[in-house]
């Protein structure tokens, strides 16, 4: 009897493991630490290509959403051309804008349910499937962060960086 239990349960352990959202095409990458201003210094990119959605998750640890002027994240499709897609948000006259999505045209795709959500280490970017063509194929995502005291002209080269982009390109991430 108790061994009868014990398989049932074993059994339906399994069933629920493999049947979980986890199951999704998950990566982390990381990101050095002190390459640019605390307040938009990023460590970590967490990328999951679900069966609804991309979500990409960055870990900020320092974060201060009052000293952050722009967060995106650019994801590209492993298809014909590599497709990318940008989400990003930006901060004008004491606020932020809407989640604004676009092509590799910069063309505007109006899309319901893509959204940058910010937390209080970092912020997370979820681009649902049906606005990126579908999407069936791998994705890799790329954030960038700017402070908002960032000034184009001279502080490309200022030490520490008041932006952030990853070293190194993540890995793809396989569709679920």
């Amino acid at each position: 009897m108790v061994r009868r239990i014990c398989v049932l349960l074993a059994a339906v352990g399994a069933a629920v493991a493999l049947a979980s959202p986890a199951s999704a095409g998950t990566r982390s990458v990381p990101d050095p630490r002190g390459d640019a201003v605390a307040a938009v210094d990023f460590t970590k990119v967490k990328v999951t290509n679900g069966k609804k959605a991309v979500r990409v998750r960055v870990v900020i640890p320092r974060f201060r959403r009052s000293k952050a002027g722009f967060v995106s994240v650019t994801v590209s499709r492993k298809a014909k051309g590599l497709p990318f897609y940008q989400l990003s948000r930006e901060h004008r006259r004491n606020a932020w804008t809407k989640p604004r999505l676009v092509d590799e045209a910069a063309k505007p795709i109006r899309c319901r349910g893509d959204r940058v959500r910010f937390r209080s280490n970092g912020f997370v970017a979820r681009i649902p499937q049906r606005c990126i063509d579908d999407n069936r194929k791998k994705v890799v995502a790329l954030p960038t962060t700017f402070a908002r005291d960032f000034d184009v002209e001279t502080d490309f080269d200022a030490e520490p960086y008041p932006y952030d982009v990853p070293d190194r390109r993540g890995r793809w991430v396989r569709y679920r």
